[in-house]
């Protein structure tokens, strides 16, 4: 794609100062980090680190001035990439990339989810098993043994319900990771999120239906 810059109103990127050229400047996207700039012969030139050029290709760190004003050469590579990226509809290959991103969190909550079932099985295994091992070997009377066994199983099973600081870390854990996902797990053009699906379900959608952007074909 390419754009125009200048200090006319009818510019894609308009710069409203005397030195600028009434259509100073024609931008070609290359890549997010490299623009062909070529000077569409104006009196006051082009300069790219301090050389004049007819045309070339920079990056967001080079220095550009139009005659004596000094271009933020930043602010056009964000202009540019807003201005393709408002344009442009078709974003399969940007939602597919969305794709390993859920299924990464996915598989990390379901082993956070595995760690803390296993936790409390743990409590539960190790608190019945001491306690009828003392009380095999501490409790002679035979009637009361068993009983007291029993009773220790299901003391056992309630310790298991009472919050564990595992349960805790397990919980913040999964709060961040809620947190990491959803700044990523978005619609590509928009940003609206898509945390409340999984990505099947809004592949079967096929396009955002805040922006329209196509996201499977």
């Amino acid at each position: 794609m390419e754009f125009t810059l200048g200090r006319q109103p009818d510019n894609d990127i308009v710069i409203d100062e005397p030195v600028v050229g009434r259509k100073h400047l024609k931008i070609g996207y290359v890549s997010d980090n490299e623009l062909l700039i070529e000077d569409l012969g104006t009196t006051n030139l082009t300069f790219v680190n301090g050389n004049r050029i007819s045309k070339k290709l920079i990056s967001p760190k080079d220095q550009v001035a139009l005659g004596s004003y000094k271009l933020d050469t930043a602010m056009i590579f964000t202009t540019v990439l807003k201005k393709i990226k408002d344009s442009k509809m078709d974003f399969t290959q940007e939602f597919n990339d969305l794709k390993k991103i859920y299924s990464d969190y996915e598989r990390k909550v379901n082993r956070l989810n595995k760690n803390s079932q296993i936790t409390p099985l743990l409590l539960k295994a190790g608190f019945t098993a001491v306690t009828m091992i003392l009380v095999f070997f501490l409790l002679d009377d035979q009637n009361l043994r068993y009983p007291v066994m029993m009773a220790a199983g299901i003391i056992g099973g309630f310790v298991t319900l009472l919050p564990t600081k595992s349960e805790t870390n397990m919980k913040d854990k999964k709060d961040s990771l809620d947190v990491e996902v959803m700044k990523l797990y978005k619609c590509p053009k928009c940003g609206v999120s898509l945390f409340s699906h999984r990505w099947k379900y809004w592949a079967d959608q096929k396009k955002c239906d805040k922006c329209q952007a196509i996201w499977n074909k």
